[in-house]
């Protein structure tokens, strides 16, 4: 997905127009996007890092008499950083349940700009954006095992 589909997307739920100039807008896309995939984990990398192993446990040095071997390593990753210079054809490299959840996450915190008084209209957007991140936290945190985080309610 690009960052102005994204952006189409968000204004769409806010009730605005596209061309509506919203100050700020490109940061809290961002906000939103980091925190949608620090909750949610939906970018999930893999990486071929060299393991040093003695029994069970992954030290940091390799002595002499210790083997030597390769292994990969999954983990949570954070999306490209997108700031006020960020074109709006750039490819964010995430879609679907992902562009939704920061799409009502960043209209959350823009609804608050346009719509001050609009209690109702914010309280409408925070519980789709609840509902969606509960979603994508139930199906990702399924996915990955032995993740650098892997303590944490990832247990199978």
């Amino acid at each position: 997905m690009k960052l102005g589909h994204l952006k189409n997307k968000i204004h769409a739920i806010l009730g605005t127009e596209n061309e509506t100039e919203i100050r700020d807008e490109n940061l809290i896309i961002d906000s939103a996007q980091r925190k949608a995939a620090l909750l949610g984990k939906f970018i999930i990398k893999t990486s071929s890092v060299p393991l040093y192993k003695r029994g069970e446990l992954d030290i940091s040095a390799l002595p002499s008499d210790f083997i030597c071997a390769a292994g990969e390593k999954t983990y949570y990753a954070f999306p490209e950083q997108i700031t006020e210079k960020t074109d709006d054809e750039v490819e964010l490299g995430y879609d679907g349940d992902a562009a939704d959840v920061t799409a009502y996450g960043a209209a959350m915190e823009l609804c608050g700009r346009i719509y001050p008084a609009d209690v109702r209209k914010y309280m409408r957007i925070a519980t789709e954006y609840d509902e969606r991140m509960a979603a994508v936290c139930e199906r990702n945190v399924k996915r990955v095992n032995n993740g650098v985080f892997g303590g944490r309610g990832i247990r199978r």
